[in-house]
């Protein structure tokens, strides 16, 4: 569930398992449990438990800065022994490389993407120490030239503990914070929903179960998947869980186990039958 950026409008994700995945949904008023279904709006094939971050104009700008626009940029970098995607950074003339837990970095050799008329110095697949970041120059055509730091980074995920699923992510009060599915049990059959925060998306903070649905609900006893959070306004926090009945939300800044969840569910079985 999340906020629309330019109206006073409300948008639900249902999934339809099994079916076409998610289904937006939408709503002016959030105590009317009214939901209308989306008209106008385009999603990837089946598309199941993502996450919607709402983006000021300056970040979605700097967002497409981040694509590489000129004729030294670096379009992409891969490696032996990489772990995703590489990281690049138009702005700032950057490549992370993720790489797996236990790779050697002294003698990697990257191979670089730059535009067909330029050149690379040192040369793509060049074998470099990369304990500490290395500089690669690329020359243009025309002469410019551009310095670029490649970094390698290994990565140590999964971050999180145990099986969790569904992970809702979010940056709130300075701080970046995980809500996921507690996973690992029969038919999905979870009851709560724990938190997890970290200033450096690298050591997390467990803050416990923030929502168990055996207690602090009377609606649901069962399968709590796919939570949901919402920041309004800066202050308030509204979060959604869903259940195998229907959602609930609470409020506190941020998301804790201090927040109240509310009485009655926030879109019940009754108005939408599914599994």
């Amino acid at each position: 569930m999340f906020t629309s950026n330019t109206e006073e409008k409300w948008y639900l994700f249902v999934d339809e398992y099994g079916l076409r995945g998610c289904v937006p949904f939408e709503t002016t008023d959030l105590d009317s449990g009214e939901w209308t279904p989306s008209t106008d709006y385009r999603l990837p094939s089946s598309p199941r438990h993502g996450t919607v971050l709402p983006v000021t104009q300056a970040e979605y700008d700097r967002l497409l800065a981040a694509y590489p626009v000129t004729p030294t940029s670096v379009v992409d970098a891969t490696v032996q022994g990489q772990k995703g995607y590489a990281v690049v950074t138009e702005a700032t003339s950057k490549v992370v490389l993720p790489m797996q837990p236990g790779a050697d970095l002294r003698h990697l050799a990257p191979d670089l993407v730059i535009g067909a008329d330029a050149t690379l110095d040192p040369p793509s697949g060049s074998r470099r120490d990369f304990r500490t970041p290395q500089p690669y120059t690329v020359t243009a055509a025309d002469g410019t030239n551009r310095t670029w730091t490649v970094e390698a980074v290994v990565t140590r995920s999964p971050v999180l503990p145990g099986l969790t699923a569904d992970p809702d992510v979010h940056f709130l009060d300075g701080q970046y914070w995980i809500y996921p599915t507690s996973d690992g049990y029969a038919d999905w059959g979870g009851t709560y929903f724990k938190a997890y925060s970290s200033w450096d998306l690298v050591h997390w903070r467990d803050h416990g179960v923030i929502l168990d649905l055996g207690t602090d609900v009377s609606w649901a006893d069962k399968h709590a998947w796919a939570p949901a959070v919402v920041e309004r306004g800066g202050r308030t926090t509204s979060t959604s869980a869903r259940s195998s009945r229907s959602g609930s939300r609470w409020r506190t800044p941020p998301p804790v186990r201090s927040g109240m969840p509310w009485a009655n569910p926030l879109c019940g079985r009754a108005s939408w039958r599914g599994r």
